[in-house]
């Protein structure tokens, strides 16, 4: 159907206003979409004063390492935690702490054989005292009867054969409690090496239980129930990480500066906290391979940040202060997408995100310092690499 000529300029008019009320809509829509705010993290640009001087990478170690091990042979019976958490490297032990136990009763009958054979000892020395006394009886005897016969022989009345006869009685009653005392000498004798054993077994058993010197951390654990293991084989090794040994070497003309119960500050890039340390030791020779010289600085380590086998950075003061240094997170430098090889940050202004171009310098931790940008000025710290150009944003903490 066919509409009249005059009805086409009003539809042709409704068609327009339609139309733009559809693009109005729509670009307030878009508009709307677009004002949605994008939470973000931002910190404000600061100063950071750098250490100056001498940096040396130093090698964390326990302030104190100890290899425990039985004295005695046997079969591993427990473990401390038993099979619920039996210990494993890095658990902490308390001093005293019970670590493992071997079989008690290989001891036990040592103890009882060593009991016995001090028991027998006692009771031969009782009866070599008695067969002493019977000897000195005797030989009192004998030896009056040999005193009567000399006097009788000497007088003429008394042959010689009676005289000799009571003279061999003397000394066969001699030669018997001689004897006697001998074996009362043999029997103590017995009674000393009986008690030594003894002892010998129950210090045995007694070092079956092997505890912890001091409260530390396991290292190592090399042995396991049922394990049969010989005297000084290696059962656990233990740290104190109270406090840890930064280890460094440095050169001749570094060390003359260096006295025992100097403070070195010292970083590790895993943390972000500073440490300080107290030199302890100073090696009085240089090592022959290095040529440097080898330092201790023990670190105080009541937290436990610190562990062995960290790697970290000491830092030996020289004259003067160095200057203070406009710093970033590491995590808010974006690469530039004006400047091929650049680099930038997003900074916040009036709640939207700019691209500022800047320049990097030295890192310090999880720091950088830069150049480009003012101090106070909020820059994005995470996810900045996802932001547009202008995109407005909501600072969260």
């Amino acid at each position: 159907m066919m509409l009249p000529r005059a009805f086409c300029p009003v539809v042709f008019s409704l068609l327009a206003i339609l139309l733009a009320s559809c693009q109005r809509s729509a670009n307030a829509s878009a508009e709307n979409a677009a004002q949605t705010a994008v939470p973000v993290h931002a910190v404000p640009v600061r100063l950071f004063t750098p250490q100056s001087g001498e940096r040396y990478s130093a090698s964390l170690t326990p302030a104190r390492e100890i290899t425990l091990s039985f004295r005695v042979a046997g079969l591993v019976e427990s473990i401390y935690g038993g099979e619920s958490h039996r210990l494993e490297s890095g658990d902490l032990v308390q001093k005293g702490t019970i670590l493992a136990v071997l079989r008690p009763k290989d001891y036990e009958i040592q103890i009882q054989q060593a009991t016995g054979q001090l028991d027998s000892a006692r009771k031969n020395i009782e009866v070599a005292r008695g067969q002493v006394a019977e000897a000195e009886a005797a030989y009192g005897k004998a030896d009056a009867a040999w005193k009567r016969a000399s006097t009788l022989y000497e007088a003429r009345a008394l042959t010689a054969p009676d005289f000799e006869a009571a003279k061999a009685q003397r000394d066969i009653a001699s030669a018997q409690l001689t004897s006697a005392h001998s074996a009362v000498e043999a029997a103590s004798a017995q009674e000393h090496a009986a008690a030594a054993a003894l002892s010998s077994a129950e210090l045995a058993k007694t070092d079956t239980v092997l505890t912890a010197p001091y409260t530390a951390r396991l290292l190592q654990r090399s042995i396991e129930i049922g394990t049969l293991v010989s005297p000084g084989q290696a059962a656990f090794t233990l740290a104190d990480t109270s406090a840890v040994k930064a280890v460094f070497g440095v050169p001749d003309s570094s060390v003359i500066n260096l006295k025992r119960a100097g403070i070195v500050p010292l970083s590790v890039e895993a943390i972000p906290t500073q440490f300080s340390g107290t030199i302890t030791s100073i090696a009085a020779a240089a090592d022959p391979a290095t040529r440097l010289f080898l330092v201790e600085a023990t670190v105080p380590n009541p937290s436990g940040l610190l562990r062995p086998g960290m790697i970290a950075t000491v830092y030996l003061r020289s004259m003067g202060a160095a200057p203070p240094v406009a710093v970033v997170p590491l995590s808010a430098i974006v690469r530039s997408k004006e400047e091929a090889g650049g680099f930038s940050v997003m900074v916040v202004r009036t709640n939207r995100v700019r691209s500022q171009a800047v320049t990097l310098a030295a890192t310090y931790g999880d720091q950088i310092a830069v150049t480009g940008v003012q101090l106070g000025e909020l820059v994005v710290s995470s996810g900045a690499s996802l932001l547009f150009e202008g995109e407005l944003v909501e600072v969260i903490q």
